[in-house]
């Protein structure tokens, strides 16, 4: 059959009215409405959204009232050509009783032929509804309506929905691939104040796309002039609608230090949160852990005792997050010296507060599952809002690169302050320290031999005491003054490494 495609985009979220859509949304969740020709929807501010008569695109910009201007959508809805589309259609007319309805009118070549309307959406909608008008049939006029409705997640099918007539017995309705089909079976002609011809559609699941095959019905082989319209689209949701962003105070880390994380909760909903906020904050790398105690601004938090890896700050605020507002919890970080990671790993997961799909810590998955494309998303639970799927809302991720530096000096004193005489016997002290912040594993030390001087094996000490050994444990002069010596297991920060070096004068005119 040919299809006319006609594509509604919404860029964003839109409030619904007070008519029987408002039975869909929960005591936490606000109803969202858009209607052409609106020019104030319900719980909304916005500009007049006129549709000019038989143009292919347009534009709306609606300003969400309450969520401090961030529901912002662009509504846009495109033709192109293929099944006969009567002029001056789409336009707006009233139809089905209802004023400024988008209607589409169409001569169909033979049954079955009919347009194809896409409506897509920027982020899923929840319990998506809208009205269908003049779905009707006339004997007289040779023409049948017949539409099939099917929702989209991800390209993905998801269940039919509902399809309710005002007037039962006057359609039917049947399944047909992923689609629910509504049929009109008896002549039933409807003008445009009549409201025995409208049909509700109700999405139960959310939704990214919606496709409407308006299509010339079975009855008629060769059908005449058809139209149908549609409007009050609406949806619902959530008061409360938290999400979470985080950075670090350094774009690298340093084995030996204490960065910081910075977390801001920004509530996206238009109602301010209840009872207590939760972020719990979860670092996975070894040789990272959390101050313990810290007490950031605002925010009360505990620090888990549990070995590294997975060292966890579970933290709440009483105070509430204005609608559009924000809350920033700062978390004190302990680099252990010895770290060895090149890779920091951090996630993070807000909830509570009145959020409806983030009622707990683990509503919306694990945060194991946090990571960087999922990082900032709202929504969540069954409402998918700004995210991919119905996980993984309410993330925070941050993978920072770490590295080791030390700061090593070597001094040496000679224990005789006069000139040294042929034959002569002198003590040397080499002191090797590192000043950090990180360890300095691997570290080897020598002293070259200088010709004219015999020295004998150096003997060694280390502070704290017992806190470096050598390598070779049992020294010598060749392995202090040719191969070296590697301090072992590692040298420490804020250590010292000191060897003692006896040497005798052999030849003179030494400098």
């Amino acid at each position: 059959m040919a299809f006319r495609p006609v594509l509604f985009f919404f860029a964003a979220l839109i409030p619904l009215p007070s008519f029987a859509q408002s039975s869909a949304c929960t005591a936490n969740e606000d109803l969202v409405t858009f209607d052409f020709g609106a020019a104030n929807a319900t719980s909304a501010t916005g500009s007049t959204r006129t549709w000019t008569a038989g143009s292919g695109a347009n534009t709306y910009n609606v300003t969400t009232a309450g969520s401090v201007g961030q529901n912002t959508i662009s509504f846009t809805i495109t033709t192109v050509t293929a099944a006969p589309l009567v002029a001056p259609t789409p336009q707006t007319q009233t139809q089905g009783n209802v004023a400024n309805s988008l209607a589409l009118s169409m001569n169909a070549v033979a049954a079955g032929d009919g347009l194809t309307l896409t409506f897509v959406f920027n982020r899923p909608m929840n319990k998506l509804r809208f009205n269908m008008y003049d779905v009707d049939r006339v004997n007289g006029s040779s023409f049948q309506d017949q539409l099939r409705l099917s929702g989209y997640m991800n390209g993905t099918a998801t269940p039919i929905p509902s399809l309710v007539p005002t007037v039962a017995g006057r359609h039917s309705t049947a399944t047909v691939g992923t689609a629910n089909e509504i049929t009109t079976n008896t002549n039933n002609a409807c003008n445009g104040t009549s409201t025995n011809c409208n049909v509700q559609v109700n999405f139960t699941d959310p939704v990214d796309q919606v496709t409407l095959a308006f299509l010339a019905g079975p009855a008629f082989a060769t059908p005449g002039v058809q139209l149908i319209a549609l409007n009050d689209f609406s949806y619902c949701v959530p008061k409360r609608d938290l999400r979470v962003n985080k950075t670090s105070s350094t774009v690298t880390f340093v084995a030996g230090t204490s960065p910081t994380y910075l977390l801001t909760i920004n509530n996206r909903g238009g109602a301010a949160t209840t009872g207590n906020t939760s972020a719990t904050d979860v670092v996975s790398t070894q040789g990272m852990a959390f101050y313990n105690p810290q007490t950031p601004a605002g925010w009360t938090c505990a620090i888990s005792s549990s070995s590294l890896p997975n060292d966890t700050a579970s933290c709440f605020t009483a105070t509430g997050v204005p609608a559009g507002g924000t809350s920033v919890l700062t978390l004190t970080m302990a680099i252990s010296p010895d770290a060895t990671a090149t890779t920091v790993i951090n996630r993070a997961k807000v909830y509570g507060g009145g959020d409806p799909n983030k009622t707990l810590l683990t509503s919306t998955g694990p945060i194991a599952n946090c990571d960087a494309a999922n990082e900032n998303l709202v929504g969540g639970g069954a409402t998918f809002f700004g995210g991919a799927d119905t996980t993984d809302a309410g993330c925070a991720y941050e993978s920072t690169p770490m590295i080791r530096r030390a700061f090593l000096t070597a001094t040496k004193t000679n224990g005789n302050a006069g000139t040294l005489m042929a034959g002569a016997t002198t003590t040397y002290t080499i002191t090797f320290a590192n000043f950090g912040p990180s360890t300095a594993p691997g570290s080897v030390v020598l002293d070259p031999v200088v010709p004219g001087l015999a020295c004998v094996t150096p003997t060694f000490t280390s502070t704290p005491a017992g806190t470096i050994t050598t390598s070779p444990l049992t020294l010598s002069t060749t392995a202090f003054q040719v191969t070296g010596v590697s301090l072992t297991p590692t040298f420490p920060v804020n250590s010292t490494a000191t060897f003692v070096l006896t040497c005798g004068v052999t030849a003179t005119g030494l400098p």
